[in-house]
């Protein structure tokens, strides 16, 4: 016959067993809850377009320029609309792709915005921030120009990008809402003095 305390210790380990079996706790399983009530979490939108000033189709070319002069320029305007719920700040770049380095150092690249003149760079240093207004629109008004002689300019090329990149905080972060976008560029030279 079996003994009081082993048919005691045989319905103690039988009830664990079903108590356990309920709850699928194990002796290796820890778990802790944070219950925070009353916080709303709300993911919303952050995008812009490169629109024509015309005609307010999206752009992705700004200058195509064939046969640029010594004192040669070209002027091409931009609208960068708020095209998502977020505002946000953003910065013009540029970054040459292709073409003769020496043509593409030689370029400058004016930016103005209805009558204010924020400055006129070497294309390689642009690089100009901005807010978008609570309109939502924001106008730019682009000179590019060449005030170089130099012959060894002559029927060469340059391909840039102007990036223009959107940022909440501070220019450069990672990670976050973001957009990008780029506008591609073409300038080609031809011989000086023939018009």
């Amino acid at each position: 016959m079996i003994s009081f305390r082993v048919k005691l210790a045989l319905i103690l380990l039988f009830l664990t067993s079903v108590i356990l079996s309920f709850t699928e706790v194990t002796s290796a399983d820890l778990s802790a809850e944070v219950r925070a009530e009353g916080n709303s979490f709300k993911a919303t939108t952050l995008a812009f377009l490169n629109q024509d000033t015309a005609n307010f189709s999206n752009k992705t070319i700004m200058f195509n320029i064939i046969g640029l002069q010594n004192g040669g320029f070209e002027v091409k305007s931009i609208r960068i609309k708020k095209d998502g719920e977020q505002n946000f700040k953003y910065n013009f770049k540029a970054v040459v792709s292709s073409g003769d380095s020496k043509l593409c150092s030689e370029l400058n690249l004016g930016l103005m915005q209805r009558d204010k003149i924020f400055g006129v760079s070497k294309l390689s240093e642009l690089s100009f921030n901005s807010v978008i207004p609570t309109r939502g629109n924001d106008e730019w008004i682009m000179l590019l120009s060449l005030d170089s002689g130099d012959p060894e300019l002559q029927n060469k090329s340059c391909g840039f990008d102007i990036v223009v990149r959107t940022y909440r905080e501070k220019l450069g972060e990672s990670g976050g809402f973001f957009d990008e976008e780029k506008l591609s560029n073409l300038v080609m030279t031809g011989n000086f003095g023939v018009n």
